[in-house]
């Protein structure tokens, strides 16, 4: 009769044992699933990448981007960071030459967006649709003479108007 109820107790702590494994698993897929979704937000649902240029300073930024879907896209902009140069700005005119032209074979439609580095927007281009280019652009803003921190970001738009991906450019903005 002790046997049987060895038995019993040895049955009810396996059971008691496989409800505590698959409710530690439970929990860990739970936590998986919140951090995917927190992750997925924090991107603001789109990809970016950042990119630095130590190169010394030129007078343009020059990029033609050409893709056919999203993961091409983003290559071809990560690819294109070394024809990014730093900013320059005449003063008086307030004048930076961009050059950024879009491929006319891209199915994406660009925007730029240039702004400092502690977040006040210099520029924000309207959509340049395939075969186009941006030139020289005038900034919004009054800007002191001096070296400055800048961000130049590069989003690809679908036909539809939605975001698809994107890269910012950390460059040095020359205002002379």
């Amino acid at each position: 009769m002790g046997n049987k109820r060895k038995k019993k107790k040895n049955k009810k702590q396996e059971r008691r044992y496989l409800y505590f494994v698959f409710f530690g698993v439970f929990c860990l897929c739970v936590i998986a699933v919140i951090i995917a979704v927190a992750m997925n937000r924090s991107s603001d649902s789109k990809n970016q990448t950042s990119v630095d240029n130590d190169s010394g300073t030129t007078s343009g930024l020059v990029i033609e981007v050409s893709a056919s879907d999203d993961e091409t896209q983003t290559e071809i902009n990560e690819q294109a960071y070394n024809s990014v140069d730093d900013l320059v700005m005449d003063k008086t005119s307030k004048e930076v030459a961009l050059n950024i032209s879009n491929a006319e074979s891209n199915s994406y439609s660009l925007m730029v967006t240039v702004e400092l580095e502690g977040g006040e927007t210099l520029y924000v281009s309207e959509l340049i649709a395939p075969g186009e280019t941006l030139g020289t652009v005038v900034f919004d803003t009054d800007i002191a003479e001096g070296e400055y921190s800048a961000k130049v970001s590069v989003d690809s738009y679908s036909s539809e108007g939605e975001l698809a991906n994107g890269v910012i450019y950390t460059r040095t903005l020359t205002v002379e």
